[in-house]
């Protein structure tokens, strides 16, 4: 008779307003895992945004939520950064672990530049009438100011220097013959290379198309940058030789055209390649 009285009382106390007891599901509270410290350089700016992986849970009662402050994705400042993140589930059980996120300015190999190459690396901007014109060098737009400026910018506090030694007007066996002398006088840790325009404009122009003497011109282009990245590569201090493909011509700019047949730009550019490659 004594269960059948347990029973009863039961239900007497939920029918005068009181609760049962129910009791707390056994759990284990949950637990985290951070990821690894997280290492970055940067350049453009003293900040970075920065994203990293969630950290492991294991345990807990659902629902289980996580959140790391800063959060993955946030902007980072130079210096070490701690990241907390914390869990919880349904019944307040709690759980937290930390990691750092360090970022640190980078630094170039390389700060002092040698642009070598013929107009488009003087500054040229192509407006001159005739070969006799006088030449439109425009040498705050051209590509070694544009780079300088650029390279400052990101890599503060280096000293970087891009010197302008381009020549209108010359061909590339000339240039061959010129950069010693511009790597001895200019002592460059790296060498930009762009030459061989006045060649094609010579003998692969527009009206000319791809002939067996611009086929032999592109060869000659080939070969004697080959002999300028040998030749700067030797040079006493010189860590880094970059060659560039040739840029397409673009629209015609007053009357004296010196536009270049696009199939010959690509060709020359897939030998650039392949002969870099090498």
């Amino acid at each position: 008779m004594l269960a059948p009285i347990i029973a009863l009382a039961a239900l007497l106390l939920v029918a005068c307003g009181n609760d049962p007891v129910i009791p707390t599901p056994s759990a284990n509270p949950p637990t985290m895992t951070c990821p690894a410290d997280v290492s970055a350089r940067v350049s453009l700016n003293a900040s970075q945004l920065v994203e990293f992986a969630a950290p492991t849970v294991s345990g807990g009662v659902a629902p289980v939520t996580l959140t790391c402050t800063p959060a993955s994705g946030s902007r980072f400042s130079l210096g070490t950064t701690s990241v907390t993140c914390v869990v919880a589930d349904s019944l307040n059980h709690t759980g937290q672990c930390s990691f750092k996120v360090t970022l640190t300015r980078a630094t170039l190999g390389a700060t002092r530049f040698l642009a070598f190459g013929d107009s488009v690396t003087e500054g040229q901007n192509g407006l001159a009438e005739s070969l006799v014109a006088p030449r439109y060098v425009d040498v705050p737009n051209a590509y070694p100011t544009k780079l300088q400026s650029s390279l400052q910018r990101d890599f503060p506090d280096q000293g970087i220097v891009v010197l302008n030694r381009g020549k209108g007007g010359e061909f590339v066996e000339d240039a061959l013959e010129r950069l010693p002398t511009e790597l001895a006088q200019t002592q460059p840790d790296a060498v930009l290379l762009l030459d061989g325009y006045n060649n094609l404009r010579n003998w692969c122009s527009l009206s000319q198309g791809v002939t067996p003497a611009c086929a032999t011109t592109i060869d000659l282009v080939v070969a004697k940058l080959g002999e300028c990245v040998r030749t700067a590569r030797r040079s006493s201090g010189v860590r880094y030789v970059f060659l560039s493909t040739l840029t397409p011509s673009g629209l015609l700019r007053g009357s004296f055209d010196r536009r270049i047949s696009p199939d010959a730009v690509i060709r020359l550019n897939a030998k650039l390649a392949e002969m870099a490659g090498a």
